[in-house]
């Protein structure tokens, strides 16, 4: 997989060209061995070649899978979902490289710009014979320097995979993928299970730093949870059908199909349990539940 970035990235990033401006640096690199070579170049393909690469990893993967390497076809499906979104990128990738914001439209702006601060450079004068006279343009100023950001910003915007400071980092993308691709795939074994500190606890009290803990935060509640359409004292429900359903049912099926909910009173007792190593104490607390609303 990391074959592959690195192929189309040499066609499409001015920096990973710079790397690896020939295939022999590619296999010099470790990236690619004499014999997967000879089978890149023995496809006929007069279009692309990235593709092969990736046939392979979905043929270890298949053979994986028969080797009962994997275990399930969860898993093996789960991989090459992967593997196909990995792919779909890098597709993205050479489809905006191919399709580039035409040459015409970031010279129209340039152009524009400049023209345009050429015409306030005379027509913002004041008349000799004014009262008012400013020397220092502040708003025209400001809006140099608005106007030429953002056209520089929009100009390094056109190529964000090229060799600026400011552009995205490809080499390091590619060093990063190999080494952490190795660190995965490498024989390691997970950590014996141990208890941890909040193993038994009946309440568990995550903790802060102290500049953290001041900060206030909306729990995850949603905007109905604690809105009550019941009065104060109701114990039961009545429920049926919809209206357009009701009024054409007899009598019969009226009283068949309406019924009476016994519910519980709107005041409720939640339960806090506090527990240490040593002793365990459970409070019980009162709450009465607020924003009634009457139907």
């Amino acid at each position: 997989m990391v074959l592959t970035q690195i192929l189309i990235l040499r066609d499409i990033s001015l920096q990973v060209r710079k790397r690896f401006p020939t295939i022999e640096t590619v296999m010099e690199a470790g990236f690619l061995t004499n014999r997967e070579r000879d089978a890149i170049d023995a496809v006929d393909d007069q279009y692309t070649r990235y593709w092969v690469p990736l046939k392979w990893v979905y043929q270890h993967v298949r053979q994986a899978r028969r080797d009962n390497i994997i275990s399930s076809d969860t898993f093996y499906n789960r991989i090459t979902l992967e593997v196909q979104i990995f792919q779909q990128g890098l597709a993205n990738l050479l489809k905006y490289d191919w399709v580039p914001v035409p040459l015409i439209y970031p010279q129209l702006i340039s152009l524009s710009v400049r023209i345009y601060f050429l015409l306030c450079l005379i027509s913002r004068q004041f008349l000799k014979d004014s009262p008012i006279d400013i020397w220092v343009p502040i708003l025209t100023m400001i809006q140099f320097i608005v106007y030429f950001g953002w056209m520089k910003v929009g100009e390094v915007l056109l190529n964000p995979l090229g060799d600026d400071d400011d552009d995205i980092e490809c080499n390091h993308i590619i060093d990063r993928n190999l080494i952490t691709g190795f660190k995965l795939v490498e024989s390691t074994v997970a950590p014996k299970m141990e208890k941890d500190v909040w193993w038994n606890k009946n309440q568990i009290i995550p903790l802060y730093t102290v500049k953290a803990s001041e900060r206030s935060f909306s729990p995850l509640i949603g905007s109905a949870a604690n809105v009550s359409l019941l009065k104060k004292g109701t114990t039961t429900i009545e429920m049926k059908p919809h209206k357009n359903e009701f009024r054409i049912m007899s009598d019969t099926e009226k009283k068949f199909f309406t019924k009476r909910v016994h519910i519980k009173p709107l005041s409720t007792k939640i339960a806090i349990a506090k527990a240490s190593d040593d002793e365990k104490r459970v409070s019980m607390l009162e709450v009465e539940e607020e924003n009634e609303i009457t139907l």
